[in-house]
């Protein structure tokens, strides 16, 4: 794990990653027949550079994992930056570690409290990959015994619109996939029994993620609501995925939403008007209520 002088930015040399080929990936994913070999891949933070953070500087109960990987475009960067302003303003009491493949703006950089650069764990494993370095940044830094409860967000999800806090026991998700049973990776809300979890803790530290978005929705999401929910409690905010992708349908009432899947998406808003919702203007709308997950 490399340092940032004095949690400054440092230029990344570049790097050869041993992921496997996207299209062994996709065969494996449609067919569970996979053409090459696993890659011998680490887990641990040797290739991961700490640009900011490290130290813990003030009390918390939450802990924010946000995976990124936005691109320099002016809508990006700013969607990035807003995601996080509305963290701030709607998640009381927490510490956001966000994992990147690349540095992040710097209007974004001061919103975070840690910020990790490691663009192979991305190529690996996608968010997960990203996600699973936050994570053990988190343990290696003792953050993850202080936490109550747990957030995993990635930057292709816009929110929170409103005041959101982890569920005491159990797993919150944004949206699910009523048909099938599966609850999106792409924004959850874990609660204390289940980051405490030997199985949770396990998988974040053990599974070795090689084959990029593929591998991710088949490691992860392809697997993560039956791998919670025999055991814990499961809510949801919606068992519609349809309505998670369509922010600019009134009346949105989800926290959280995927903000560029058109045609009801936040990147055409832009598009034809310059903007983005007022970060000022969400900040008193109310809890939104959660349902028992539709599980298959």
């Amino acid at each position: 794990m490399q340092n940032g002088q004095n949690g400054s930015l440092v230029s990344l040399p570049p790097q050869r990653c041993d992921a496997a080929s996207d299209a062994s990936c996709k065969n494996w994913f449609f067919s569970n027949k996979l053409n090459v070999h696993r890659p011998h891949l680490t887990v641990d933070l040797h290739e991961t550079t700490v640009a900011k953070g490290g130290v813990v500087v003030k009390p918390f109960d939450t802990v924010v994992l946000f995976a990124s990987c936005s691109d320099g475009t002016r809508y990006s960067q700013r969607i990035l930056t807003t995601t996080l302003q509305l963290l701030r303003v709607n998640v009381i009491n927490s510490t956001v570690i966000a994992a990147s493949c690349r540095a992040m703006p710097s209007a974004a950089t001061r919103l975070v409290d840690h910020l990790l650069i490691n663009p192979c764990a991305a190529i690996r494993g996608y968010d997960a990959g990203l996600w699973q370095q936050a994570y053990l940044f988190a343990v290696l830094k003792g953050l993850w015994k202080l936490a109550k409860g747990a957030i995993f967000l990635n930057d292709s999800v816009f929110g929170p619109r409103g005041p959101v806090s982890v569920p005491n026991n159990g797993i919150r998700f944004g949206a699910m996939w009523r048909s099938a049973g599966i609850g999106s990776a792409a924004a959850v809300l874990y609660g204390r029994d289940v980051i405490r979890h030997p199985l949770f803790n396990s998988y974040w530290t053990h599974t070795r993620f090689f084959c990029g978005k593929w591998g991710s929705m088949f490691d992860l999401e392809g697997k993560l609501a039956k791998r919670y929910t025999s055991r814990f409690e499961c809510d949801t905010y919606s068992n519609d995925i349809d309505e998670f992708s369509r922010p600019a349908v009134p009346p949105a009432r989800l926290p959280f939403y995927k903000h560029k899947n058109p045609p009801y998406d936040l990147r055409s808003v832009w598009v034809k008007g310059g903007s983005l919702p007022d970060v000022h203007s969400l900040r008193n709308v109310k809890p939104a209520p959660v349902h028992r997950c539709a599980l298959a």
